[in-house]
């Protein structure tokens, strides 16, 4: 959980910020502050998002305490509050749903104009990641002047980039997987809204918008993207020339998704509950009981996939310390273990 904030390079406890005991004037809104801090509470589920990042990753942002800088967060901010804006005016937006052990918070479910139902998903994203979602490819082809000439500089002709959407170069194969678990977890409520209601596995809100929708399948899953860098020069380099983009994702066969369910559930929800049981043993421990008792109960390490080839450990987890510092304490312990085997 959230333990500190940076505020202008010093660590602020997050108690004295809640208590009002931190008397500074903030460098942003105290609404900006809030947002900041509203953090989602283990309850014994694992939800749609947390399922597609890596195990360790999920286990250690409850098990752990870290630190979030208000200016790194910005932009994730800034796509949370754009996100409640559009939904506002939508039909259908922000429905909590809960399936077993597992829940969600679904951005926007429409009925078209041929009454199909398409589910969306809002991404504020940098043109990187935009690019490489939708398939953006380029070739270099020759440039022309007004005339239809070849543009010929120091002797060789100057070429420029022409993009096009390749299908070979699209990766959303993790946002096709969440939109598909809410899409599951949506037509399985949709299968009787009423009994779910009663079981508490959505609120009034939710019920209320979808009980019209009884017996509904999904159609269409999208990604509506905001660019958050478009019409910069480093973005149409990488062929992003507008600021919102649309793409539909792929309707993945069931029993390919549960199973996907399944095993992430498995992975994490385990070592979280077994944290949970012991957590007020944890509370009163030294460092080195903390280190022992979570290398014995974490989950197994994010792997390439999950932790971005690595990026993600380098510039874009808060935990990752307290990941290292388990992974290495059981890279000790397990050669310790091998040289007793020697003998």
């Amino acid at each position: 959980m959230i333990k500190n904030v940076i505020i202008n390079g010093a660590l602020v406890p997050v108690e004295d910020l809640r208590e009002g005991k931190y008397n500074k004037p903030l460098p942003f809104p105290k609404a900006y502050l809030k947002l900041l801090l509203n953090e989602r509470k283990y309850e014994g589920t694992i939800s749609a998002t947390a399922l597609i990042n890596g195990p360790m990753d999920t286990f250690l942002k409850f098990a752990t305490n870290w630190n979030i800088s208000p200016d790194d967060s910005a932009f994730m901010l800034l796509g949370t509050i754009t996100h409640n804006k559009i939904e506002h005016f939508g039909v259908i937006t922000e429905g909590k749903i809960r399936i077993d052990m597992n829940t969600g918070i679904f951005d926007l479910l429409e009925e078209e104009s041929d009454m199909s139902l398409t589910l969306w998903d809002h991404k504020t994203s940098g043109s990187y990641k935009v690019a490489s979602t939708i398939g953006i490819d380029y070739k270099l082809m020759d440039t022309l002047d007004n005339h239809g000439e070849k543009v010929i500089v120091k002797g060789k002709v100057k070429t420029s980039k022409s993009f096009f959407i390749n299908p070979l170069k699209i990766d959303d194969e993790d946002y096709a997987m969440q939109l598909n678990i809410y899409r599951i977890m949506i037509e399985k409520i949709l299968e009787n809204p009423q009994k779910h209601y009663d079981e508490g596995s959505l609120d009034l809100d939710t019920f209320m918008k979808l009980k019209n929708l009884k017996g509904r399948i999904i159609n269409n899953l999208k990604i509506f993207f905001i660019a958050r860098d478009g019409s910069t020069h480093i973005a149409k380099s990488r062929g992003i020339i507008n600021n919102l983009y649309d793409h539909q994702v792929e309707i993945l066969e069931n029993k390919k998704v549960v199973d996907f369910i399944n095993k992430k559930t498995s992975e994490v929800k385990p070592n979280l509950d077994k944290f949970y049981d012991t957590i007020y043993n944890f509370e009163d421990s030294t460092p080195a009981q903390k280190l022992a008792h979570l290398s014995d109960i974490a989950p197994r390490k994010c792997n390439d996939h999950e932790n971005w080839d690595g990026r993600k450990c380098a510039g874009f987890c808060p935990m990752v310390k307290a990941c290292e510092a388990i992974v290495e304490y059981r890279e000790v312990n397990e050669k310790k273990q091998l040289n007793k085997e020697d003998f």
